[in-house]
């Protein structure tokens, strides 16, 4: 099944980091209008991890500050092929989407023989795009973006299996979208249960890349221009449901909301 990418480009002004490896990577992204997901994919695929993260954070929209102090961790070369290596299953044994977000998330080293691949001033967000990029194996079981969207998209779907989502989030509205306020379980079960959801729907659609389906749900930023064109399209056609997926998510949490009583918990 082919699906239309709503991947877009982002371009931001960085002109106060310092650093070479971070300075190649957004003078590309300035000479070329943007970044997407087919250009970092094509650095991991030359092995250039270090410039492939920096490229990862200018497209995931990182702030400078917290760029800032990626740039201050020690060993990061050495903790991106770790990680690039755990999820790849080289010289670690099988394919490990568990460790490999363990050994990021943990503060510590989990113990002496395995040091921690944590790097300061990425969260779940941007630790997940690190194990979705550096992935290889795209054959439906891959690891994938776990971020403040994916997350929403994992509420709808636990309410669409008419599950209680008290279970697993506190969320509220907000004038512009929905935010989730706290986990109510390890966030390890959270995106491991997410990525099962995932793969199931694209197993039943003949999907043979779960990634693919993330990159579509991902839709358009709400407010933009893609997305202003998508309403008045819509409003042409006499849609009623939304036909930029993002805005569709929006608009199903909160026809839901409160039949699930998130708020008042």
């Amino acid at each position: 099944m082919k699906v239309i990418s709503f991947d877009k480009v982002k371009k931001t002004s960085f002109d106060n980091v310092k650093d070479t490896i971070f300075k190649e990577a957004y003078n590309e992204i300035n000479q070329n209008k943007g970044i997407s997901r087919d250009d970092i994919f094509h650095e991991v695929d030359n092995h250039n991890l270090l410039k492939a993260f920096m490229m990862m954070l200018l497209w995931g929209g990182a702030f400078p500050s917290n760029i800032n102090r990626v740039l201050k961790v020690e060993e990061i070369d050495g903790k991106l092929e770790r990680t690039y290596n755990l999820i790849n299953g080289i010289n670690e044994g099988p394919c490990n989407v568990e460790k490999a977000f363990e050994l990021m998330f943990e503060e510590s080293n989990i113990n002496d023989d395995e040091p921690s691949n944590r790097i300061d001033g990425i969260g779940v967000s941007f630790l997940t795009k690190v194990l979705y990029f550096f992935d290889k194996s795209k054959t439906g079981a891959e690891a994938l973006i776990f971020d403040k969207w994916s997350q929403l998209e994992h509420c709808a779907l636990i309410i669409a299996n008419n599950e209680d989502l008290r279970d697993f989030y506190r969320i509220k509205p907000t004038k512009r979208s929905i935010k989730i306020t706290s986990y109510r379980k390890n966030i390890y079960e959270l995106y491991d249960d997410y990525m099962t959801r995932m793969r199931n729907i694209a197993s039943s659609l003949g999907m043979d890349n779960t990634g693919k389906l993330e990159e579509f749900l991902f839709g358009y930023s709400l407010g933009s221009i893609e997305d202003k064109k998508c309403q008045e399209l819509d409003k042409k056609q006499n849609i009623a449901e939304s036909s930029n997926p993002r805005r569709f998510l929006v608009n199903y949490l909160n026809n839901h909301i409160n039949q699930c009583s998130v708020t008042n918990t």
